[in-house]
Order: C-alpha cells, then structure tokens, then sequence
C-alpha cells in the first residue's frame, strides 16, 4: 500500500507498520484479541466500552443497515488499513461493497465512504489523534459522535493537515452528509436552514440545499438511501445524540 502523510514523529521514535503490528501478534507480544489499534505507527490502547457507546454504536448500525442495504455494507469495530502505518479499528466504517466481504483485505480509503467514532470518554483522542489521521489518508468524510456534549461534528475535505472543514452540529439540527460517491448524495450538501451554527461551512455557487435536494433523487436504485439521508430521528432518552436526533436532519 502507498504511504500516506503522517503527523511529524519525534526523531528517535520509531514508527511500526502494519506489517511489524502483525508480526507482534504473530509472536504472541501482542494478544490476538488485545484492545489496541496503530494509528501513524504508534499504538493505542482502546478504551473500555461504556454502555452510552455501545448503544449509540448498536442504533447506527440498525438505521445505517437497513437504509443503506444494497448499496454500502456497514462494519462494526473492525480494521481499516488507512496506510503502510495505520490499522484502526473506527466504530463504524461504511464501506464500499465487496463480494468477499473483505476476506482477503481490510477497507482501504478508496473503498471507504464514511468513518464514525462514537465518543463519551475519547473525544480528545478522536478529535486530535484519529480523525487528522482519517483525513491525511484521504478518507473523505468522518463524523464524531460527542455523547456527553451531544453534537456531532462533521469533518470534511481532507488533506496533509486533516480535515479542512468541521461543522458542529446540535440535537436536532440538520445535515445531510456527503460521503456517498453514489448520485444524488454528491451535491446534496446542507447548507441551508441551520446553517448559522456550522463552523466554516460555506454554500458554493450552484449548490443545492436541503430544500432543493428532493428534486434530485430521481434514482430508484438509490430512493431507500435518499430517503434515510433525509429523515429526522426523534432525540432519544438517554442522550445519544446522533443515533437519535443531531445531524440526520
């Protein structure tokens, strides 16, 4: 695989790939079932599953499924090889569909449309560590689930230095997201009526808003995933704010 840009490293650290990853478990330094991920050739250790993560994790899974079955496939906690230096383990990642189901290879970001990390005691890591890596391997779009701040930020245009642009959307607010390389998300961008809250969020020339968007899903094939990118959730009770209410509009 290409090596991608990497944040800089001190000079006397040295940095593992994914090949040195996998001969540490190979040689049993690692346990094969050992919560770490490497992330620009340095390993993390992952954090123990609150019961707030794993239920906002569990109801992307039940909405993405279903709206999106037959046109992306939805992996839970599993390896994506971002680089030569990079296998995290994202909460969710949807993924082109691949007839082995990737039995042969993990996602690589050409196949990546989407990466999602639900945070409740990582959101630093996951706004300073991983999603500057998601985006410097040119993933095009990561979102992050803030549980206890219930926002999520939407991070896009990705780069050597990360993402160019965050948004940072409240419960309830609406966002239909881009990620999708498949007509007629391409051009479906919200930047319409809640706008105001969005950091850097820009409408160019020419770009539809939400109220326009309906007038462009005119594919059959793609109505089910059309309709799931503009439905609004209801907030749920305990505060999981993407699963149920902030940034699906």
């Amino acid at each position: 695989m290409q090596k991608q840009a990497m944040a800089a490293a001190p000079a006397d650290l040295w940095l593992l790939t994914v090949r040195d990853y996998h001969r540490m478990v190979e040689s049993g330094i690692l346990a094969a079932d050992e919560r770490v991920e490497l992330i620009e050739g340095q390993i993390f250790r992952m954090a123990a599953k609150g019961t707030a993560h794993s239920a906002g994790v569990t109801r992307i899974d039940r909405i993405c499924s279903q709206a999106l079955e037959g046109l992306a496939l939805v992996r839970l906690q599993d390896p994506v090889q971002l680089s030569d230096f990079s296998e995290p383990e994202p909460d969710v990642a949807i993924v082109n569909l691949d007839p082995l189901d990737y039995e042969d290879h993990h996602p690589t970001p050409a196949e990546i449309f989407l990466l999602i990390e639900v945070s409740d005691s990582t959101l630093k890591r996951d706004l300073d560590i991983k999603a500057p890596a998601y985006g410097r391997s040119g993933v095009g779009e990561c979102w992050i689930l803030d549980v206890k701040g219930r926002c999520l930020y939407v991070l896009r245009e990705p780069g050597a230095d990360g993402y160019g642009l965050k948004l940072v959307l409240g419960d309830g607010e609406r966002s239909l997201p881009s990620p999708f390389q498949i007509a007629p998300f391409k051009s479906a961008i919200s930047c319409g009526p809640n706008s105001h809250r969005h950091r850097r969020a820009r409408c160019p020339a020419g770009q539809r808003t939400l109220s326009q968007a309906p007038a462009i899903a005119d594919s059959n094939a793609n109505a089910k995933a059309y309709r799931f990118m503009m439905s609004r959730n209801r907030t749920s009770g305990d505060g999981v704010a993407w699963a149920g209410g902030a940034g699906l509009g």
